[in-house]
C-alpha cells in the first residue's frame, strides 16, 4: 500500500481528482477509500447523503434488508468528497 500511496500522491497531487466506481458490494479487504483518504490527507467519515439513499434502497427491498456494518462501510468516504450518483 505504501508504494501505491506514494504513486497516487505523485500522480494526482494535492488538488487532483480521483474517480472510483462500485464493485460487487462490501468486502472486508477493500482499502480503496482508506488509501485515497490517506493519500489526500483526509479523514474517513460516513457520507450522510449516501447513507440516506442506502437506507431507502434497503428498506424498499422485499423483504426489507438490514443496513448492517458492511453496508454502512460502503458509505464511509473521504471527507469533503463529491459523490456522483448514477
Amino acid at each position: 500500500v505504501g508504494d501505491t500511496l506514494a504513486r497516487l500522491r505523485a500522480e494526482v497531487g494535492p488538488t487532483g481528482m480521483v474517480f472510483t466506481s462500485g464493485g460487487i458490494g462490501p468486502t472486508h479487504d477493500d482499502i480503496t477509500y482508506e488509501a485515497i483518504a490517506e493519500a489526500s490527507g483526509r479523514k474517513l467519515e460516513v457520507h450522510e447523503p449516501t447513507l440516506a439513499l442506502m437506507r431507502k434502497f434497503y428498506a424498499a427491498k422485499d423483504p426489507p434488508q438490514e443496513l448492517n456494518e458492511q453496508r454502512i462501510r460502503m458509505a464511509t468516504l473521504p471527507s469533503d468528497c463529491e459523490v456522483l450518483y448514477t
